[in-house]
C-alpha cells in the first residue's frame, strides 16, 4: 500500500490518476479476484494479463509519478524486461511530459478534487446546474443508501451490465467488486425513489475516493430525477468525512459536448491532462497486438 498518500499529494510532482494501479495491497488483491498480473520493475507496478496460448502481449504502467521520476534509465530497464517476458509494448499513462518518449497521445485527462477543503467550499466549486440536480433530487424524496452486501450488489449490477451492453463499454466483474467489499476497501452507493432502484456507483476507498464502476437506469424517472449528481455529491461528502486526501473521477474528455465530461466537470475539479506512450519491446508480439487491434480481436488485452 501507498504508505502516505497525503504525503504523496502535496509532492509537487504527484499531478497524476490511478493511484490505486500503483498500490501494490489493492494490485494483489485485485489480481487475485481478477486473474491479472502485475510486476514491480524498477520500482513501478506494471500490470498484464497472460493469454493462455500467446502469452504475454502488453503491459500498462499508470503514473509512474506517484512513485517517483520516471528516467530514460527506468525506461531502458522496462524495455530490457520486456524482452525477457516477451511482451511487445508497455503503454504509460502519466501526467508528466518525458522527453527521451517520443509521440505521447492525450485526448483528456481526469478530474481531482481535494478533499482537504471544507464542506462548504466544495459545494461553492459546484457548478449552479449540479447544485440545482442535487436538490431536485432531494426534493423528490431520492434516497442514497451506502453498502447493502451482496443482494444490493446483485440488484444494482443488473443496471450497470444492461446499461453496458446499451452503450458498449466494458463492465468491471461482479466477482471483483464484491471481493473488494468483502475486504472493505469498496461500496455502493445506490439511488432509490419510493422503494425503486434507480442505479448507482461503486468507489473504492483506500486514501483517496474513485468510481470503479457506475450504472443507472435509463427510464424516465432517471432523467427526471438526476440521481447521478446525489451519488456523487453523497460519496464526496462520505470520502471527505473519511478523512481521504482527494476524489478521482477517473477521466475527462478533451470534447466539451461529451456527455460524461460535462458531468464531472460540474462538480468543479482540477482537470489534469494525461499522456499516453508506448514503449516498444518484442516486435513480434506488437506485430501480434496490431493484428489483432485491426481485426477487432482485443483478446490480447
Amino acid at each position: 500500500m501507498i504508505e502516505d498518500s497525503k504525503v504523496i499529494l502535496n509532492q509537487s510532482f504527484f499531478r497524476g490518476s490511478w493511484l490505486h494501479l500503483q498500490d501494490q495491497e489493492f494490485l494483489r488483491e485485485y489480481c487475485r479476484i481478477s486473474g491479472q498480473i502485475f510486476f514491480n520493475v524498477a520500482a513501478f507496478n506494471v500490470l498484464t494479463r497472460r493469454h493462455p496460448i500467446v502469452g504475454y502481449v502488453n503491459a500498462y504502467l499508470y503514473s509512474p509519478e506517484i512513485i517517483r521520476s520516471f528516467t530514460e534509465e527506468d525506461a531502458n530497464e522496462l524495455r530490457f524486461w520486456m524482452r525477457s517476458k516477451g511482451i511487445g509494448q508497455t503503454f504509460v499513462y502519466s501526467s508528466h511530459k518525458y522527453p527521451f518518449l517520443k509521440n505521447p497521445e492525450s485526448n483528456g485527462g481526469t478530474l481531482f478534487i481535494d478533499l482537504t477543503q471544507s464542506e462548504e467550499t466544495l459545494w461553492s466549486n459546484l457548478e449552479q446546474r449540479c447544485r440545482t440536480a442535487i436538490r431536485k433530487a432531494k426534493r423528490n424524496n431520492l434516497t442514497v443508501y451506502i453498502g447493502g452486501g451482496a443482494e444490493y450488489l446483485r440488484q444494482w449490477y443488473a443496471i450497470y451490465s444492461n446499461l453496458a451492453e446499451n452503450r458498449g463499454f466494458s463492465v468491471q466483474p461482479e466477482k471483483v467488486l464484491m471481493g473488494l467489499m468483502n475486504k472493505g476497501w469498496g461500496n455502493l452507493f445506490t439511488a432509490w425513489c419510493g422503494g425503486q432502484l434507480l442505479g448507482g456507483v461503486f468507489f473504492l476507498f483506500r486514501e483517496y475516493c474513485i468510481p470503479l464502476a457506475a450504472g443507472f437506469g435509463i427510464g424516465p424517472e432517471c432523467r427526471r430525477y438526476s440521481p447521478g449528481n446525489l451519488v456523487f455529491w453523497e460519496a464526496i461528502k462520505y470520502a471527505k468525512e473519511q478523512g481521504l486526501y482527494f476524489f478521482d473521477f477517473m477521466g475527462a474528455n478533451d470534447d466539451p459536448n461529451h456527455g460524461p465530461t460535462k458531468f464531472k466537470r460540474s462538480f468543479g475539479g482540477e482537470f489534469i491532462r494525461i499522456y499516453k506512450y508506448s514503449i516498444n519491446g518484442h516486435p513480434i508480439k506488437k506485430w501480434l497486438y496490431n493484428v489483432a487491434v485491426k481485426s477487432k480481436k482485443i483478446f490480447v488485452h
